[in-house]
């Protein structure tokens, strides 16, 4: 591969897209960005005509159905919008020879590891949007030789769906709010998951060696459990907006009812950092910032 690389960003419809937009054009990465429903009947030649004629080098594929409870209630659509949707994108860059580098998520496991993941775990997802992650992973790997799979802890944003936005949305709304003590995992920005995708971007862009294909993981730096978290978020939410919330109750995962996310969410991130020399970066000073921007967009003052 040449070193001018060409970005073809498939539906940057979601923070995660926005961070990435913001950090390619940070480092003079040329992008095409592309938004396509997950069943239009085109999606093959549509991809392999825009691959041609804007000469993309590398597909970054972020789009996910990410909602659990619609996931349980529609599974064939999120299967449709996750792992059929990721197979015909695989087979059009492996058609094509250039890398897909994709976006999973610590999902793939179910969390009864009491140590951190590691890419040679086994899988066992426990629900329909964890089973999608999975099955589109396999068939990435099955369709397209050059692949990165990029799998993260709790991905967080003050825009949009996340951990970090339904606790919020918790703590200013509700007098008491229950959270799950023995569930752990790395907060993980959006912006941080932007600097490493792109980081791997320009590396794959300038030396490809057959070690970059693989799945790898990331996380930023120190665990925390999910009441830890809701603590330093109402503590830095006071500062912003008069909460109603008068108590954090603490249940174990096992007394949690509705949709259970696996009580382990930490990814061992030594292989990207020996692949790429990513390092991992703190969360606490961004999470600062990323409430900071959450009040001023919901709320103008206390």
């Amino acid at each position: 591969m040449n070193n001018i690389v060409k970005v073809l960003l498939i539906n940057d419809l979601y923070a995660f897209g926005k961070q990435i937009k913001e950090k390619m054009t940070s480092k003079g990465i040329f992008f095409y960005s592309v938004n396509i429903s997950y069943d239009a009947y085109d999606i093959s030649e549509m991809l392999k005509k825009i691959i041609q004629e804007v000469g993309i080098t590398l597909v970054l594929h972020t789009y996910n159905w990410n909602d659990h409870t619609k996931a349980e209630k529609e599974p064939t659509n999120c299967y449709r919008a996750n792992r059929d949707f990721t197979s015909k994108i695989a087979k059009v860059c492996n058609d094509v020879d250039i890398p897909l580098l994709y976006i999973s998520s610590h999902l793939v496991f179910n969390g009864q590891k009491k140590s951190e993941y590691t890419e040679n775990d086994e899988t066992n997802p426990v629900d329909v949007l964890s089973t999608s992650y999975l099955q589109s992973e396999q068939q990435i790997i099955s369709k397209c030789s050059k692949h990165i799979i990029i799998r993260f802890s709790w991905v967080i944003d003050y825009l949009g769906k996340n951990f970090l936005t339904n606790l919020l949305k918790l703590i200013k709304s509700k007098k008491e709010i229950v959270v799950v003590s023995d569930q752990q995992g790395y907060p993980t920005p959006t912006a941080d998951c932007a600097r490493v995708i792109v980081a791997i971007i320009q590396q794959v862009s300038c030396n490809v060696s057959d070690s970059m294909w693989g799945i790898f993981h990331y996380a930023s730096d120190e665990h925390v459990s999910s009441n830890q978290l809701a603590e330093k978020l109402i503590y830095e939410s006071k500062k912003y907006y008069k909460l109603k919330i008068k108590n954090l109750r603490t249940i174990k995962s096992i007394d949690n009812k509705g949709i259970i996310l696996p009580a382990n969410a930490k990814l061992n991130s030594k292989k990207i950092l020996e692949t790429f020399g990513i390092q991992r970066r703190p969360w606490r000073q961004d999470i600062i910032e990323l409430i900071k921007l959450y009040y001023q967009l919901h709320h103008k003052s206390k």
